[in-house]
């Protein structure tokens, strides 16, 4: 299956959404003070949510990916949502781009891998072979890296936080 649902995986949605509703708190009072209170914030934020939320589930490194831009997309657009800040923009903008390139990167390092792989089965092959663990290494991890925040491409992350509204920023 390509997605399983087991009691970690219900624990990590347990977090996902009580951050998602601990977010919205945070944004309605905010969103009215700096005037862009606007519905397709909510509607965003709910598609990344659901994004997280089916990368919880994920049994498989498509559907990793496919849950990873589901997540991503509208993150690119909630970094922007300031629309008549032009840092806002720019922000938008440097994210996308540099999100775009990590996904190419990830995309490769999953045809690299070449088969179909569950999670369980994908760490017997990373032990027993070199091709995927190089593969995934220089592949897969710089973009989970750069999603997670990691020391890939720190000045761009900065400036994005630094250009983003708050209430995102906590989400």
């Amino acid at each position: 299956p390509m997605v399983m649902v087991d009691n970690y995986s219900l624990f990590i949605i347990a977090i996902i959404l009580l951050t998602a509703f601990m977010s919205v708190l945070l944004s309605l009072d905010y969103l009215r003070k700096v005037d862009l209170e606007r519905g397709e914030y909510y509607y965003l934020m709910l598609f990344s949510v659901s994004g997280m939320m089916l990368m919880a589930m994920a049994n498989d490194l498509i559907l990793i990916f496919l849950a990873l831009e589901l997540l991503s997309i509208p993150l690119y657009v909630l970094s922007g949502f300031a629309l008549p800040r032009v840092d806002s923009e720019e922000s938008a903008l440097k994210y996308f781009l540099l999100g775009a390139f990590a996904s190419g990167f990830l995309v490769f390092g999953i045809a690299m891998v070449k088969e179909p792989v569950t999670a369980k089965g994908l760490f017997s092959k990373i032990t027993s072979n070199t091709r995927y663990t190089i593969s995934l290494y220089y592949l897969f991890v710089p973009r989970v890296r750069y999603k997670s925040r990691q020391r890939v491409l720190q000045s761009q992350i900065a400036l994005r936080y630094k250009d983003t509204n708050t209430d995102l920023n906590a989400f």
